[in-house]
């Protein structure tokens, strides 16, 4: 019985002892080839091989392509204008950009192709001021060098090129005269400026008198003087469809070409071919003429409109009522 104690003792000392190592073993080990064999053994990846962790890859930051800035044109905008269906703009730098309709030449860039921002009016010029008619634009450097591109039909580029239907120019061109401009303004097919010498020049268009040359009908390609001008001292001209108004230094509002009660006189005589006194004789420090009227600040900063037509509101009285 004794003996038999001392047998189960030995046994269970045996028994003990195998638990611990197996408890202490490693978790695989190499097989004859170098490969891991993980517990139970079953093959694992070969030493070296990292095994990536389980869950959605890991984000890496891509970099971004800078985003897209309006032009840079837009930024440093002095003037811009607005015609039939094109626009321009003059950068403080002097550089004029147009856009939009191109059929005949008026964005300056030597082509005929409309396009959807603005480009560089051809020539490298460096204009002070720049304005835009219905399809012309034209520009006047520092020195008073006066440029005009697009629609000629009329001879409103006052280059001397032939007046017909097809004419114009996609570039800029110098106005004929060697005359140098203070201001400048382009209207429907009429475009007039102040010169140094002291008078007004109109070209283009002439079927209302709105050059003032003294006659009605016909068209001029060259600048020609418009009549009493240098009399008057006008500082600013404003041309529209059917006529034209220019202010003297004084404030005094001249117009000449239609009438129709665009000169603001109270009447609606069939116009004058010269300058005559009109705006019921007020004192305006700016006046604008559109096609059937036309509209002014007094020295008081009020705005004063008039016309033979208030058929959409275009004279600003509350009402679509036609002056009588």
């Amino acid at each position: 019985m004794k003996r038999l104690l001392i047998v189960l003792s030995l046994l269970s000392i045996a028994a003990v002892t195998a638990c611990r190592e197996q408890a202490t073993a490693p978790e695989s080990q190499s097989d004859d080839d170098g490969a891991q064999l993980a517990r139970g053994g079953i093959p694992g990846p070969p030493s070296g091989i990292i095994i990536p962790a389980k869950g959605p890859p890991p984000r890496v930051p891509v970099p971004l392509p800078p985003r897209a800035g309006p032009p840079s044109f837009l930024s440093d905008v002095v003037a811009i204008g607005a015609g039939a269906n094109f626009s321009c703009g003059l950068r403080s730098d002097g550089a004029a950009f147009c856009w939009g309709e191109n059929g005949d030449g008026q964005l300056g860039d030597g082509t005929q192709t409309a396009i959807a921002e603005p480009v560089a009016v051809r020539g490298n010029h460096v204009f002070d001021q720049l304005v835009v008619g219905d399809r012309t634009a034209c520009g006047v450097t520092m020195g008073g060098s006066a440029y005009c591109w697009g629609d000629n039909s009329a001879g409103q580029l006052g280059a001397g090129l032939p007046i017909e239907p097809s004419s114009f120019s996609p570039v800029p061109l110098p106005v004929s005269g060697e005359l140098s401009f203070t201001t400048l303004d382009v209207g429907l097919r009429t475009a007039c400026g102040v010169a140094t010498d002291g008078a007004t020049y109109c070209w283009g268009l002439n079927t209302w008198g709105q050059l003032g040359n003294g006659a009605v009908g016909g068209s001029s390609n060259v600048p020609i003087p418009v009549l009493t001008s240098a009399d008057r001292g006008f500082v600013s001209v404003n041309t529209g469809y059917f006529n034209t108004c220019a202010l003297t230094g004084s404030g005094a509002v001249y117009c000449w070409g239609n009438d129709g009660g665009l000169y603001g006189n109270g009447t609606t005589g069939s116009g004058s071919p010269i300058p005559v006194p009109a705006a019921g004789g007020m004192s305006l420090s700016s006046v604008g003429v559109g096609s059937l009227y036309a509209c002014g600040l007094d020295t008081g900063s009020e705005a004063l409109c008039w016309g033979s037509s208030n058929l959409v509101g275009q004279l600003g009285l509350g009402s679509f009522v036609e002056p009588a």
